[in-house]
């Protein structure tokens, strides 16, 4: 389908603010939801510094740059950003990240300065609203970590590849770690396309979509937000050594960004090896349908699952690498084929497992049937009955009714042939005998033929036919003619003979 024109930043645009500014929020996380406490309600640079120090790191010079509703504390059901507590820094109000997703426009434009390295990361775009947090750390050790972070913003999914490419950077002694693939971590290093279309996309795996219009499935404002990301750097051990943490607005002061540091992450210590989820799909063809052709498919992920310590946050289901829907269940239509599908889910804590799956929808069946008998030929002509098994099918075609099925047998002979001229008695080879086509119904009843009326109604589904093995002796041989009607209309025939001698002769009729 077409995109829809892009819209640019709009000036009229206010804060939408989930909690009175210098209210003290308790901190307990709510359930599958996030509580903010900013710089307005008593919470000091010194304590936002201290609150990501973990172990093996000391902390002193500390200062902070920007607007005190900016910066904050806050704790998270792990659904949220994949993180416990920590620090957040915005380009707008900290308290804006509380959710739901009410609005795909929040802003609050502070009118401060930007930051002049961040510009220089983005190919020198001007920037606005800068929240930046520095001090001065003593390590224990040569390398440092930032070991959960994660970046979200009300600029997804509009915005993504253009010039409002909001950033942040973690500068250790001047030198950016919160990097993807070399790039500063923005709105255009990591993200699914231009409205989530998957077009363009960079680093899609990386990214969590909660537009408005895709459901919002995340409890916060945010549009979208990253994964947890880890920052490692080369540090001087022993020594103080600077970090300086900066999120701003690119172009404008518009359209909030945010950056979530976890607590205690900071550290010299490498972070454990986070849980592995294993994404199992299954699925089956609830319906099948003929107009349109297809099936609607029923997709379950229900048995996916994640190492001890894990659980499984988010179901996504994709097609061409593209998210279809969310969710452990989900269901659509899929037309006549075979389409390679995926599972995607991810864990609370941010770990990722995909698995891709081939579902094959038959095309819509068409009407058939099919008839044979066996054996199709009697010998010796013994005047005694014979068994025939007749096999029958008939199906309907997509979107028809089931047809009724019917039919009869028919020999080519009277039961008993008349005799030659001038001679009494029965024809040459025949036997005295009536009721030569023998058809005994599912109740019990018996239908036989007779001179006047060779011919008896069967249905090749239900009944027994038992047939008489004799024929004329002076004709070339007798045939036994089955016939399925579907609807009344003849449909399929099938024939057995009484061959004139023991050779087969008069077999074909």
């Amino acid at each position: 389908m077409a995109a829809a024109p892009r819209m640019g930043h709009a000036k009229a645009v206010t804060a939408a603010t989930r909690a009175p500014g210098g209210a003290r929020l308790s901190l307990a996380p709510p359930a599958r939801g996030i509580a903010v406490q900013d710089m307005t309600a008593g919470i000091t640079a010194d304590s936002l510094a201290r609150t990501l120090a973990g172990p093996g790191v000391a902390i002193s010079n500390v200062v902070y740059t920007g607007a005190p509703a900016a910066g904050g504390i806050f704790a998270a059901d792990p659904t949220v950003v994949g993180i416990g507590s920590g620090i957040v820094l915005s380009t707008g109000k900290a308290t804006s990240v509380i959710g739901p997703n009410q609005y795909d426009n929040v802003t609050t434009d502070w009118g401060l300065a930007g930051d002049r390295q961040l510009s220089q990361l983005i190919g020198n775009t001007a920037t606005h609203d800068a929240a930046i947090l520095e001090f001065d750390f003593v390590p224990d050790s040569s390398r440092i970590y930032v070991s959960a972070y994660a970046f979200g913003s009300d600029e997804y999914s509009e915005f993504v590849n253009s010039g409002f490419n909001d950033a942040m950077a973690f500068y250790v002694n001047g030198v950016d770690c919160a990097t993807v693939g070399g790039q500063p971590v923005s709105i255009n290093a990591i993200n699914n396309g231009y409205l989530n279309l998957g077009v363009g996309a960079s680093n899609p795996q990386l990214f969590r979509d909660n537009a408005i219009a895709d459901g919002a499935p995340i409890n916060t404002e945010l549009d979208g937000l990253t994964r947890p990301l880890t920052c490692v750097a080369a540090v001087n051990k022993g020594v103080p050594n600077h970090l300086k943490l900066a999120i701003a607005d690119a172009n404008d002061g518009l359209f909030d960004s945010d950056v979530f540091i976890g607590a205690g992450t900071l550290t010299t210590t490498p972070p454990p090896a986070r849980p592995v989820p294993v994404a199992v799909p299954s699925w089956t063809l609830a319906t099948l349908q003929c107009d349109p052709p297809g099936a609607i498919v029923a997709f379950d992920g229900s048995a996916s699952t994640d190492a001890p310590g894990g659980t499984i946050a988010t179901w996504e289901w994709l097609y061409g690498g593209v998210p279809m829907s969310g969710g452990v269940t989900y269901a659509r239509h899929v037309d006549p084929g075979t389409w390679v599908f995926a599972l995607r889910v991810t864990d609370a804590n941010g770990a990722t497992a995909t698995t891709s799956f081939p579902v094959t929808v038959p095309a819509p069946t068409a009407a058939g049937s099919a008839l044979s008998a066996s054996p199709d030929q009697l010998w010796p002509p013994d005047h005694k009955y014979a068994d025939v098994h007749v096999a029958a099918s008939a199906s309907a075609g997509c979107g028809q009714s089931a047809p009724a099925v019917g039919g009869w047998v028919v020999s080519s002979e009277p039961d008993q042939v008349a005799p030659q001229s001038g001679k009494a008695g029965q024809g040459p080879g025949d036997g005295t005998t009536t009721g030569d086509i023998r058809v005994t119904r599912p109740d019990g009843t018996v239908a036989l033929s007779s001179n006047a009326h060779p011919v008896v109604p069967f249905n090749p589904l239900t009944d027994r036919l038992q047939l008489r093995a004799e024929r004329e002796g002076n004709d070339s041989a007798r045939v036994y003619t089955i016939v399925m009607t579907l609807n009344g209309v003849p449909a399929d025939t099938a024939t057995v003979v009484v061959s004139h001698d023991q050779h087969g002769h008069g077999s074909t009729h």
